[in-house]
């Protein structure tokens, strides 16, 4: 055999061998995934709240007013007179492709929310590869492992922007490690994914801008160490075109419209913020999400930042220290000469750690500390990070050298995370909506669809009336996806609303002659509404799921006034 002939034979091994990895690890990450999208499927999954309405602005993708804002802010809660948007709608974008293609059935809104983590797991696993071998693949493996055994594949595949933007988080850190390492080929992935991830909260504003930073500081570096002379390559045109085309919709908003969502978002980061919960709480809060306990994300729902933090479990400490102690020995070792495969990722993970510290200080003491869990996936990259990185060196320091194990080692490894990822379906520590709760959802919106068919409708729309907590929170929105799908115009009462994309399903541009769904409902004893002085029926049901597992008796009133000029 020549020399040629046996370099080309290393090279097809190598790729054989990149591409078991490869699938092995995705097989791992996305195995519950996927069981948890049939099993949801099977279920008959029907969104409710956020949800239904983050699948109604999918569908309008397709229509005369697509969306140009992304979801409405609970921020805006804290800052009177500010009626802010999270920043941009590509999330709408992304999930409108499969829900067009699944017939608008909202199992499509599933399988985009699937999609989505699939291309983010790829793209992260091959990155990691191609830099750092084994050990990156591990590393990033266990981070999404990890995230879903925290949070649960159920939750992750709900279409809530701040769920689906946690495996495009971890995609984004790596990325930022690759561009760090001088690996440009990169770039198209890196600009959609930080578009995607800036995009789906504002919580992630400092962190984009801080990347921001640092991919011009990249650029420039380059640039000057090439002559400054280097032109933009055929990938750098391909990742600005991507950028164009996943912030047209903003810009379009911005020119258009006044007030506009870039004008609301400065004034909500300009507003004084004189009680936050400060760097020690935030650091806490860093501490709990660092013990890998399905109960973190219990341990955080219904807290605000002047109520007692959860007992923090002193593994969480322990790993906050490991992270510190690993950060400062990549630093020491990056100034020796001596580093490690891992310190580019190690550094990248921990210093948007560290602007996630500062970031959650800033919550206002009457937030809920549920919105720091966007960070979980920093958090776990690092601890991950860490854990491998300090491993390696008391390796190195006991005079070993790390060397790839025994095939069977790995062969049992894989076995064993097989196992553990399939087992992973069945594990929901927080439910997103009670199966019983959309059961009921469904039949509800199955009745004023049928109604409004049958009175002819479609043109006069239907406007909602909901004046209780389970007809705001969630029966309104499924309503309206249930409407949407068969192109019946509907409205409710839409709360710090831009002159946009919400105003389309505002009550006050519905038609004088719209018909009144009134969504009465009981909680605990309490009624909120009263039923229509003229109106029928629809339905009256019991739903055992009720509200935050609280039955609810709920009553659908339709009232159709005589036709008229809209």
């Amino acid at each position: 055999m020549t020399t040629l002939d046996a370099r080309a034979l290393w090279a097809r091994r190598a790729s054989m061998r990149h591409h078991r990895v490869l699938w092995a690890a995705a097989a791992v990450v996305l195995g519950p995934l996927l069981i948890s999208l049939l099993l949801m499927g099977i279920r008959g999954y029907w969104p409710g709240g956020d949800y239904a309405y983050i699948g109604v602005r999918a569908m309008e993708v397709w229509s005369s007013h697509p969306p140009l804002t992304g979801m409405r802010s609970t921020g805006a809660m804290d800052a009177g007179g500010v009626q802010v948007h999270h920043p941009g709608p590509l999330l709408f974008y992304v999930l409108a492709i499969p829900l067009a293609l699944c017939g608008f059935h909202p199992w499509g809104i599933l399988l985009g929310a699937w999609l989505l983590c699939a291309y983010a797991v790829w793209v992260a696993l091959s990155c990691a590869w191609r830099l750092w071998r084994l050990p990156g693949v591990i590393v990033v493996t266990a981070t999404f492992v990890a995230l879903e055994a925290v949070i649960g594949p159920q939750f992750l595949l709900q279409p809530w922007n701040p769920t689906t933007a946690l495996f495009p988080l971890v995609t984004l850190v790596v990325l930022l490690a690759a561009l760090w390492a001088g690996r440009t080929r990169w770039l198209p992935h890196l600009v959609f994914v930080w578009s995607y991830v800036v995009q789906a909260h504002l919580a992630f504003l400092p962190l984009a801008a801080a990347s921001v930073l640092a991919v011009v500081t990249v650029g420039l570096v380059r640039w000057w160490r090439g002559g400054r002379s280097a032109r933009p390559t055929r990938r750098t045109w391909v990742a600005l075109g991507i950028a164009v085309a996943c912030w047209a919709p903003v810009a379009a908003e911005a020119v258009l419209y006044s007030p506009n969502n870039l004008t609301q978002m400065y004034r909500y980061l300009t507003v004084p913020r004189p009680r936050t919960i400060g760097v020690g709480r935030a650091t806490e809060a860093i501490a709990l999400m660092s013990a890998p306990s399905p109960g973190v994300l219990r341990g955080f729902v219904g807290i605000t930042g002047n109520a007692p933090m959860p007992t923090v479990p002193a593994l969480g400490w322990w790993l906050l220290a490991l992270m510190v102690g690993a950060a400062a020995l990549a630093v020491r070792r990056w100034f020796t000469g001596d580093r490690d495969v891992l310190d580019r990722l190690l550094l990248t993970s921990a210093a948007g750690l560290v602007i996630a510290l500062m970031t959650i200080s800033r919550i206002e003491v009457t937030r809920p500390l549920i919105y720091a869990l966007v960070f979980l996936p920093l958090v776990a990259l690092t601890v991950c990070c860490a854990i491998a990185t300090v491993g390696r060196a008391l390796v190195h320091a006991a005079g070993a050298r790390p060397s790839e194990p025994p095939r069977w080692v790995l062969g049992m490894a894989l076995a064993v995370a097989v196992l553990l990822s399939v087992s992973l379906p069945w594990w929901n520590p927080l439910a997103p909506i009670d199966p019983r709760t959309e059961q009921s959802m469904r039949q509800a919106a199955t009745v004023v669809t049928a109604a409004a068919q049958r009175d002819g409708l479609a043109d006069r729309g239907i406007r909602i009336e909901a004046p209780g907590p389970l007809g705001v929170l969630v029966l309104s929105a499924s309503i309206g996806y249930a409407l949407s799908q068969n192109d019946i115009r509907w409205s409710k009462e839409m709360y710090w609303s831009l002159p946009t994309d919400d105003q389309v399903h505002e009550n006050a541009h519905a038609r004088k002659d719209a018909a009144v769904l009134t969504i009465r409902e009981q909680i605990s004893g309490q009624w909120f509404g009263t039923p229509p002085a003229s109106g029928r029926l629809l339905q009256d049901q019991t739903w055992p799921g009720g509200l935050l597992g609280r039955p609810a008796r709920v009553q659908l009133w339709l009232s159709v006034p005589p036709t008229g000029q809209p």
